[in-house]
């Protein structure tokens, strides 16, 4: 009766220690596969959209299908106030918008690096530019009136 004791309790013992040598085999491929797809710190999109706690968006950051890279910054009812953007070109500007989203003024970098502000009024008809081109020599325009 020992034996047969003894015996059942190495069996036991075999099924149990080969089943879970089989089982820590198994998830070693699992866990090495888990440790490939774990998610990177690092965020990856063409549009990100901010939204406030009310589900309204605030700002855009994105790549549009010109590709153009371009931030907006939007007040709390969603209408764009503010636009920095970089294009393809190479271009940067800041371009800022009133209440009805009117474009109002624009400071921006041309190809060369040559700056320019441009400001416009309510009604949009009048612009004011001053500019620098690639040689240094400034420029202004004042009611459509250039500056000596």
């Amino acid at each position: 009766m020992a034996t047969k004791n003894m015996f059942l309790l190495c069996f036991t013992a075999a099924i149990l220690s080969s089943a879970t040598t089989a089982l820590l085999l198994r998830g070693v491929p699992e866990a090495h596969a888990a440790a490939q797809n774990a998610p990177e710190k690092i965020l990856k999109a063409e549009r990100f959209v901010l939204v406030d706690d009310k589900g309204a968006q605030r700002g855009v950051w994105e790549i549009n299908a010109t590709g153009v890279v371009r931030l907006t910054l939007c007040n709390k009812e969603g209408k764009a106030r503010l636009d920095l953007s970089l294009y393809q070109d190479e271009n940067a500007s800041l371009d800022l918008y009133d209440r009805d989203r009117k474009y109002r003024a624009s400071l921006g970098l041309d190809v060369e690096g040559s700056p320019s502000l441009h400001l416009r009024g309510k009604n949009q008809s009048s612009v004011n530019v001053l500019r620098v081109d690639a040689s240094g020599k400034g420029s202004a325009i004042i009611d459509g009136k250039e500056l000596k």
